[in-house]
């Protein structure tokens, strides 16, 4: 996560485009294993699902473009904002996720010979995922194309069963290639803004970050930056809140309308953003509690930053990260000063 966010003095849309950067693999923060919940897609086809989901579920947006293909010809989905198909799913009460969860622990302690085949012939997403990770770990450590290769057949298969963390796996195996070509960032791109519309807030995070960036393909490369439709998947990656960096999103958002980019100055709605991004992520309570305690957002409260400062050590001291946490230190150094 940038560290911009901490300190809440530079403007995240002020950077100029680092295309040096993107063509890193610090241009994509993916973590494969580390949710303890993972959306176990359903027992049928892309296709299947494609048919199955109302017109009431397929939202407007204020912008099209080139549909990107889900995979190779068994689903195509209409290229929307993220954020108006969010909203659309969520006030209709569609969804291309299921309606359960199941912890992806539980599937760690198969064999790959049990995975395989609740993968192939069950169709069962966190299979494939599993197995995905699996062989990536195998390329990760020996650089064995075979395991590569595999990963990125495994990860493919949970996409195309509309698994998000699957989608967002392929994307990684193309984001990683050394040298990658224009072909592998579309490709990127592409499985990118799946993973994001099946519900993943980092992938949102990153497909905004790519429009931010002008690093977006739609045939050819966007090389102008596009912030609001980068916004627009911030603000479904927000709304989500599927993991920590969905938190950044809701970081993005508000930065918005903090400083009046693009839009006038909104202090209230900042904060509104900023509350729900420290749920997620503790950089966030940082960023909130800073603006409290130096009046960034109009006014001086020790007493709410101090609360920030505290939230966002509770979700570190959960996670275990308590020792070097910057909110813990920044409580007790408030808690200090308030003292003396």
């Amino acid at each position: 996560m940038p560290s911009t966010i901490a300190n809440g003095s530079t403007p995240f849309f002020s950077a100029a485009p680092d295309t040096a950067a993107a063509q890193g693999a610090s241009a994509v923060q993916f973590d494969r294993a580390s949710d303890a919940q993972a959306a176990t897609a359903p027992f049928f086809s892309a296709a299947q699902a494609a048919a199955t989901v109302p017109f009431a579920c397929v939202a407007t947006a204020p912008f099209t473009s080139t549909t990107p293909d889900a995979s190779n010809a068994t689903f195509k989905f209409p290229l929307v904002s993220a954020l108006a198909l969010t909203l659309t799913l969520t006030l209709t009460g569609c969804s291309l996720l299921p309606d359960f969860l199941t912890f992806k622990k539980d599937y760690q302690s198969l064999t790959d010979a049990d995975l395989k085949e609740l993968c192939s012939q069950k169709k069962d997403a966190v299979s494939c995922q599993v197995l995905g990770e699996r062989s990536y770990k195998l390329w990760e450590n020996f650089r064995d194309r075979q395991a590569r290769n595999s990963a990125e057949k495994y990860y493919s298969e949970a996409c195309n069963l509309l698994d998000a963390q699957g989608c967002a796996g392929v994307a990684h195996c193309y984001i990683t290639k050394v040298p990658y070509s224009k072909e592998d960032l579309v490709t990127y791109n592409r499985y990118t803004f799946k993973a994001c519309t099946y519900g993943l807030g980092s992938s949102c995070v990153d497909m905004g970050l790519n429009y931010l960036n002008g690093q977006y393909f739609e045939g050819e490369l966007i090389t102008a930056r596009n912030p609001i439709h980068a916004q627009d998947f911030f603000a479904s990656a927000c709304m989500q809140g599927t993991d920590e960096r969905s938190g950044e999103g809701c970081a993005y958002c508000a930065q918005t309308y903090l400083e009046g980019i693009y839009i006038p100055v909104d202090y209230e709605k900042a904060h509104d953003y900023y509350e729900q991004g420290c749920a997620l992520n503790s950089e966030v309570c940082v960023t909130l509690g800073t603006l409290f305690e130096e009046g960034g957002l109009g006014e001086r409260d020790p007493k709410k930053a101090l609360d920030y400062y505290e939230r966002g050590c509770r979700l570190d001291t959960h996670k275990g990260q308590e020792r070097g946490s910057i909110s813990c230190e920044a409580a007790l150094r408030l808690k200090g000063s308030a003292g003396r």
